[in-house]
């Protein structure tokens, strides 16, 4: 290994640690002693960079380096380690494994290794004062389970060129993460991925080629605005529950399915939805408002029950030709909608599909359908023009 001349106060410590260590800055508190053992300098380090491929690098991080709060490894390449630098998880070639800096709690900021592909599972959970991490000298970067979760400080991810995989959780509770941009991204977006991101204000993504899972911007409350160019996957159930702030989300192409309850219990701000080509289900319940409200109980007790409430300010959903099915109660007492047309590709309403959308003026009935389940319009005060197919059979009661 070696020092460059910008080292202060550190002494080349034993090659046999199999690191370069090329930039560091010693935290003095003060004192003017120098180190005289080969090790002893590394302890009182808080800026270091590396350029190197040797298998035990995080190891001497983790182990050997307390008070480090600036990383620099854009020059790192990493290889493969039979030896465990936490627990039992060890690097592989170009992985950092899980837990490699786990609970770090002097990180400030972080650059990630050149040609990087995996970061493990827990990489840098609970690095409460990690404010940036830098993956764009990465290559196509798995982002594991859990990687950044309360990193509560963490303002800035600037991304690598391609992401194969935000894994479930990967950036939940970064409370302070104000605005986002991802590159393309291979696969999905999991579970809560970005789960309790209160600070979220706008998110924007190249493509997706999986999906937007379950629950992944679950009480972002701050998110405003959220734009993708295409997603190929599902935009899954209650993907954008408790965003109260949301008030458009645009996607230029795709997703093949809107899943259902997508904005649950979080009916007050939505304005707009758009919508692309490939969009082939509209599920049912989609854009249904549900709240929890509070009821009395036995013996001065109480329970919560879930109840449907209006969305009142939804006032345009553009839909792609191709799409094929409206599912039951998917617009369900959206009272201010009326920028709507209907895709003449559809062949399924679903009953109650636009129950009380109550500013809707026209609608034009797709030539495919031959019978409408009942209530699609009921409470559907402000229709004036209505036009039916000539195939149509039966009219459902409303």
């Amino acid at each position: 290994g070696h020092l460059s001349q910008n080292i202060v106060g550190c002494t080349v410590y034993d090659t046999a640690d199999c690191i370069d260590l090329v930039g560091a800055k010693r935290v003095d508190h003060g004192r003017k002693e120098r180190n005289s053992s080969a090790n002893a300098g590394l302890e009182h380090i808080s800026y270091a960079i590396f350029t190197c491929n040797a298998e035990q690098l995080i190891t001497v991080i983790r182990d050997k380096m307390p008070l480090l709060n600036e990383l620099d490894l854009s020059e790192a390449t990493v290889v493969p380690s039979s030896k465990p630098f936490y627990q039992t998880y060890c690097t592989g070639k170009n992985s950092l494994g899980g837990y490699a800096f786990y609970e770090l709690d002097k990180l400030l900021s972080v650059k990630l290794p050149k040609g990087l592909e995996i970061l493990g599972n827990y990489a840098f959970y609970g690095c409460d004062k990690l404010e940036s991490v830098d993956a764009s000298a990465a290559a196509t970067l798995n982002i594991g389970t859990n990687a950044f979760e309360n990193c509560i400080k963490l303002t800035e991810f600037v991304s690598p060129e391609q992401i194969s995989e935000v894994g479930n959780y990967a950036f939940k509770k970064c409370s302070k993460l104000g605005n986002i941009e991802l590159n393309d991204i291979l696969g999905s977006i999991g579970e809560e991925a970005f789960g309790s991101c209160s600070g979220l204000k706008t998110i924007a993504v190249g493509s997706i080629g999986g999906n937007i899972q379950s629950k992944a911007f679950e009480m972002c409350s701050s998110l405003e605005d959220f734009k993708v160019n295409a997603l190929s996957g599902s935009l899954n159930d209650m993907a954008f529950s408790y965003c109260e702030s949301l008030k458009s989300v645009e996607f230029s192409k795709g997703p093949a399915r809107i899943g259902s309850r997508v904005f649950a219990y979080s009916a007050d701000n939505l304005e707009r939805f758009v919508a692309g080509e490939g969009v082939k289900e509209v599920a049912a319940r989609a854009f249904q408002a549900v709240h929890y409200v509070r009821k009395p109980g036995a013996f001065g007790g109480f329970s919560w029950e879930e109840v449907v409430v209006p969305r009142p300010n939804l006032k345009s959903v553009v839909l792609p030709q191709g799409l094929q099915s409206i599912g039951k109660e998917a617009f369900y007492q959206c009272t201010s909608l009326n920028d709507f047309t209907m895709p003449q590709s559809v062949t399924s309403i679903g009953e109650s599909a636009f129950y009380e959308c109550s500013s809707l003026e026209s609608i034009t009935i797709p030539n495919a359908i031959t019978d409408i389940s009942k209530n699609v319009f009921y409470g559907c005060n402000a229709l004036k023009n209505v036009t039916f197919p000539d195939a149509l059979t039966s009219i459902g009661e409303s």
